[in-house]
């Protein structure tokens, strides 16, 4: 209804997103920092397909899909991906180490020289895996995990 009942109003040729992690204040409570949202990350999804002969329960074999499987899911979990920055990122990497303490702003400042490992950054964070399902099919052994 906004866009099309008050076309003034929202006719620009960039919009500022507010949503940017909110802002700092000093020991005095002046305001230091504001942050808005200049990029959005993104994600990927994979489906991983195991396929191999099987078995039958009544002769349970350990080379099967779902071991297999396991084992894969496993290694993408020990992976530790690298940090890849782009010039928004980076930059505000540079100006925020100005701003935070110790840890934090040490992991910052070796982002920006890309001496850090995803997994260190991670640390300082809530973020997390946020899904996966899977399935078994008998005969031949099959095992499909989706991975987000």
């Amino acid at each position: 209804a906004l866009a099309n009942d008050y076309r003034g109003l929202t006719d620009a040729e960039y919009v500022l997103n507010a949503d940017g992690g909110g802002g700092f204040l000093d020991h005095d409570r002046k305001a230091i920092t504001y942050m808005i949202q200049a990029a959005e990350k993104t994600f990927a999804s994979f489906e991983l397909t195991i396929r191999n002969p099987g078995g039958h329960s009544s002769l349970p074999v350990k080379d099967n899909a779902i071991y297999h499987l396991a084992d894969a899911l496993v290694r993408i979990r020990n992976h530790d991906f690298p940090v890849s920055l782009n010039d928004v990122t980076q930059v505000f990497f540079e100006r925020s180490a100005e701003l935070a303490d110790g840890e934090l702003a040490d992991a910052m400042r070796d982002a920006i020289w890309r001496k850090t490992t995803a997994a260190r950054l991670r640390s300082l964070t809530t973020s997390m895996s946020a899904c996966a399902k899977g399935a078994v099919k008998k005969a031949p052994s099959i095992g499909l995990a989706a991975v987000c």
